[in-house]
């Protein structure tokens, strides 16, 4: 919610020049407010000071409401205001600079003007401003009572508002007026010109030649490296006046004045501890030109520099001036050491050596080994040009967006040529970048609309089915194919999204042959398995003189003599309705050994698994497959054993008993474990109960799977069951594959069911 606007009785009139933060501190004053915050308080900045008031922009509800507390219209506000456009910039009089450019925390001001009229003045919060641009005092920024730092406290402009201290900052002994220094004649002439007015040859705004003048002042009185504006003008503030002249005399008379400053920085090269090279000429001047040379106002700097250079032919060059250099001929009868060379090149220095020699860089032959190498500056600079024109194979296929397989298939289709060895600046840079660049914008330029109905895929996808990427790359770039559209975030021809029916029509080979993995899934077999027995011999392989099907390949006269020879353990395992793991296990318990394969499904010959195999499998499978199945299993064997002794016997769960006789049978349905060799009972102590109380106690050991039982008296079961204590015991018999108990004497009281 917005606050309600209101409006002072009767606001101050702005003065000329004057800043958001006199006004606001002149009402404070004219109303008696002991904070010239209290003002603003109701508009919402009852928690911000009054430099932030005036450095950071409110919203435009608030804007607009403080324009009619002051009485002024937005546009003046705007004017009196430091806002910028963005957190990066601000404004000073409709001037745009930069934040670190102003001091909006300080009162700074001249006592003459003061005491003439007691408002702050916009101009003064320019920090390269050091003097009064009417007196040419220097702008006070301490008091001088208190001897601290004058804030924006107090209702009065004129007074120091530290705590305890009023004095009167308008007091001054000194003389009534200084010379003015050139650049705050200068800087004060753009001031009044307006946003537009600039500099007389390098073209700089107000802001931007505060700027650029405290920069090359900076390098010109020997400082070697110039931070933020600032930070330097805190820091070195008793030098930030005589920085500002010099700088100010380098931008006057242009390009002369900078030209002169340069002459002058070269006279102290003497002292900046380097034995040659731009850093001991220049200082740190030729760096900050480079690292400033993508701006817009930078040309005409890197332009006088370059021609300054070039008018001193005792100077070498270095990378960074190569750089900066808009073409050869600026380097005319420049030269530059080996080093430096290589620096630039990005090469080694024995490269650097053989590349001197068959380009012939030198400037002078080499005489011995104790001279410098110096080189010319101007055909090392060309031999830059012509390697920035040319690129190694990783940087090509960025470009493209393909991977070093397709740029090799493209380079032997000729789709792509490389350079004859001696031709390449270095062995790697081997592709020319207009070819490259130009490969992807015939591409790119051959992006037609979709139709209906189309399925869209990416490059890559198009590629299914082993096609040749250059194969389909020319395709594009004859028309045979063409593409639908781009993917965001694709680079290159990776981009392109093409119609896969298009694609199938126009580059789908007849194919002879399947790879492992389509072999894999027509038997219904894993892949590793495939591999294996194709290594092994068992499945028969061929290589296919096709460029679209390479590797190792099956045909289908091949896979079809393996499945009429050979049967995998899955595919039993599916016909007796198991798992193949399961098939394989009880194939080997059964005595039908796999062939010696490392693979993970068995192999069988077909012949060796007959329908009976295949049956038997089945049996076994649905004879435990459910409990069921015991259940009814043990009423069987229940009957059989009631037959034999001519009673009825009643059942409780797998207890049944002729009460009469005192009959009792207990019958335990056992399985294999695993399917394999061993029987598992489990025996409960309940049941020993029984048979313990029963007069004539028998128990039946029912073997599910093979509809087989061994029926023991009690008595002789006693030596089979053992009586550990527990609640529940277990009882293992071993039983071959046809179900046989293997230990004699308990197999001759196995006896057998019909089967179903």
């Amino acid at each position: 919610m917005s606050p309600r606007p209101y409006s002072l009785p009767n606001p101050c009139t702005p003065l000329e020049d004057e800043s958001l933060a006199s006004l606001i501190t002149r009402n404070a004053g004219r109303y008696s407010f002991t904070d010239p915050m209290l003002v603003v308080r109701r508009l919402g900045f009852d928690r911000q000071l009054l430099p932030a008031v005036a450095g950071e922009r409110p919203p435009a509800a608030t804007a607009e409401g403080l324009a009619a507390l002051l009485g002024v219209n937005c546009a003046t506000l705007e004017t009196m205001a430091s806002w910028g456009t963005s957190p990066n910039t601000a404004m000073v009089g409709g001037h745009q600079v930069r934040p670190r450019q102003l001091g909006l925390s300080l009162r700074r001001g001249c006592p003459r003007c003061l005491s003439i009229s007691a408002h702050h003045r916009s101009f003064w919060d320019i920090l390269a401003v050091q003097h009064c641009p009417v007196h040419g005092l220097p702008l006070q920024t301490r008091c001088g009572g208190c001897k601290r730092l004058v804030r924006w406290k107090g209702k009065r402009l004129d007074r120091c508002g530290n705590v305890g201290c009023h004095h009167d900052l308008s007091a001054w002994s000194g003389e009534a007026s200084l010379p003015v220094p050139a650049y705050i004649t200068g800087l004060d002439t753009l001031y009044r010109g307006g946003p537009t007015a600039t500099l007389p040859g390098c073209e700089l705004g107000m802001g931007r030649a505060a700027e650029v003048a405290l920069a090359i002042g900076g390098f010109a009185i020997g400082i070697s490296k110039m931070g933020r504006h600032d930070s330097f003008l805190r820091s070195q503030g008793a030098l930030a006046h005589e920085a500002m002249a010099k700088g100010w005399a380098a931008l006057g008379d242009w390009p002369h004045g900078l030209h002169c400053t340069l002459d002058a920085i070269r006279e102290d090269a003497g002292g900046r501890g380097w034995r040659f090279g731009m850093r001991r000429e220049f200082g740190g001047l030729h760096r900050w030109l480079y690292d400033v040379r993508a701006e817009p106002w930078a040309t005409a700097f890197n332009d006088a520099f370059s021609g300054y250079l070039a008018s001193q032919p005792d100077l070498r060059e270095t990378p960074a001036a190569l750089r900066r250099a808009n073409s050869a001929s600026a380097l005319r009868d420049r030269h530059m050491t080996a080093t430096d060379a290589a620096e630039y090149l990005g090469v080694a220095p024995q490269k650097m050596a053989e590349l001197a020699e068959r380009e012939n860089l030198h400037l002078v032959p080499p005489s011995d080994a104790v001279s410098p190498l110096l080189f010319r500056a101007d055909l090392v600079h060309a031999l830059g040009q012509r390697k920035q024109s040319t690129l190694m194979k990783h940087e090509a296929e960025a470009i493209l967006g393909v991977g070093s397989s397709t740029l090799r298939q493209l380079l032997e289709d000729g789709v792509l040529t490389s350079l004859p060895p001696d031709e390449r600046v270095t062995h790697q840079r081997l592709l020319l970048r207009h070819e490259v660049e130009e490969l992807v914008r015939r591409a790119l330029d051959a992006v037609a609309p979709v139709g209906q109905g189309a399925r869209l895929v990416s490059f890559a996808g198009a590629m299914a089915g082993r096609r040749n990427a250059s194969t389909l790359i020319q395709a594009i770039l004859s028309g045979q194919v063409v593409p639908r559209g781009t993917a965001p975030k694709r680079k290159g021809i990776n981009a392109l999204l093409l119609d896969s029916g298009e694609v199938e029509a126009a580059l789908t080979p007849p194919r002879a042959t399947m790879t492992l993995l389509e072999a894999a899934q027509r038997l219904g077999a894993d892949l590793e398995s495939v591999r294996a027995w194709a290594s092994e011999g068992f499945l028969a392989t061929t290589t296919s003189t096709s460029p679209f099907e390479r590797g190792t390949r099956v045909t289908d006269d091949a896979l079809t003599s393996f499945s009429a020879e050979h049967i995998t353990s899955s595919e039993a395992g599916r016909q007796a309705g198991t798992s193949g793991r399961w098939a394989a296990e009880r194939l080997e318990f059964q005595g039908h050994l796999p062939l010696p394969s490392a693979s993970l499904s068995k192999l069988y010959r077909r012949g060796d698994i007959t329908s009976a195999v295949l049956d038997s499998l089945r049996d076994r499978k649905s004879a435990g497959r459910a409990a069921s199945a015991a259940f009814s299993f043990a009423r069987a064997v229940a009957d059989a054993v009631a037959s034999e002794l001519g009673v009825e016997l009643q059942r409780s769960s797998n207890g049944f008993a002729d009460a009469e006789r005192g009959i009792y049978l207990q019958v335990l349905a056992g399985r294999r474990e695993r399917y394999r060799s061993k029987y598992a009972f489990r025996f409960s102590g309940r049941a020993r109960a029984q048979l313990e109380g029963a007069s004539r106690g028998m128990l039946a050991l029912a073997l599910v799977e093979d509809r087989s039982f061994i029926l023991l008296p009690w008595s002789a079961a006693k030596e089979v069951v053992p009586n550990s204590g527990r609640y529940l015991d277990s009882i293992y018999f071993a039983a071959d594959a046809r179900g046989v108990v293997e230990d004699e004497q308990i197999a001759t009281a196995q006896r057998w069911l019909p089967p179903r």
